[in-house]
């Protein structure tokens, strides 16, 4: 006969089968099940935080990290996870702490890399530019990471270091080419003089997605500077058509 205890363990294994498989609803069923059976077992709690976040139920995640770390205070995974879910709900300050208290508590390569993530994102959001990139960078020489790559970019974007700004962005667009990225790779040659290289991007942007207004923005002003008057118009107004404001002005 089973205790609480083991037919938690027996529900988390079936949570592992069911996320694997693709079902993270029944995954997070499962997981609330082991909860449920064991009320002191921070794993559960934990588990349940990652399969709600996956799922996009932020507000429950935050819940179950509160419980695993209630339930375990020295777990830096825990802590981190929590933080985590605090950025993502835009508490920012309580996020910070959350990250801070994890570097306190020994976390394993993995999970320092994520504290630093975040605690750097915190940093950045707090307009705290200087220690944002720091973390960012130490999160970097752990872990490869574009979404590390994109806000040390921005980081360094927002403190004009536009040199450092291209070259960490350039290292998220190889890691995952998203459209965020991109874009703001493309503003970061621009303020380097890089306007071939902005070009092609902002290119690229407006081929794959013609209605992207800042991707006609960002080529208009990259063929502006090379003297292109006539091209850049076109692409100004092709913004403008779009609803950008900063077209409209650089159409007058």
């Amino acid at each position: 006969m089973t205790n609480g205890g083991d037919r938690a363990q027996l529900l988390l294994r079936k949570s592992d089968i069911l996320a694997a498989r693709g079902d993270t609803r029944g995954a997070v069923l499962a997981a609330q099940d082991a909860t449920r059976e064991d009320a002191r077992n921070a794993l559960a709690f934990a588990r349940l935080g990652e399969l709600r976040a996956l799922r996009g139920d932020r507000p429950g995640a935050l819940t179950a990290y509160q419980g695993a770390v209630r339930l375990a205070p020295d777990s830096a995974a825990y802590r981190t996870g929590l933080a985590a879910v605090r950025l993502s709900l835009g508490q920012v300050a309580q996020a910070a702490r959350d990250a801070a208290q994890a570097l306190r508590l020994s976390p394993d390569a993995a999970t320092l890399a994520r504290a630093l993530y975040v605690q750097g994102v915190s940093a950045y959001q707090q307009r705290q530019y200087a220690q944002a990139r720091t973390a960012l960078q130490s999160s970097l020489r752990r872990a490869p990471s574009a979404d590390a790559a994109l806000w040390l970019g921005l980081s360094a974007y927002a403190q004009k270091d536009y040199a450092a700004a291209a070259s960490a962005l350039a290292e998220s667009v190889k890691l995952n080419p998203t459209i965020t990225a991109r874009q703001n790779l493309a503003s970061a040659l621009l303020a380097t003089a890089r306007y071939p290289e902005a070009e092609a991007i902002a290119r690229g942007l407006v081929t794959e997605s013609p209605r992207n207004a800042e991707a006609w923005y960002l080529l208009g002003l990259a063929q502006r500077s090379q003297q292109r008057t006539a091209e850049s118009r076109q692409s100004f107004k092709s913004a403008s058509n779009l609803g950008h404001s900063k077209a409209r002005e650089a159409l007058k």
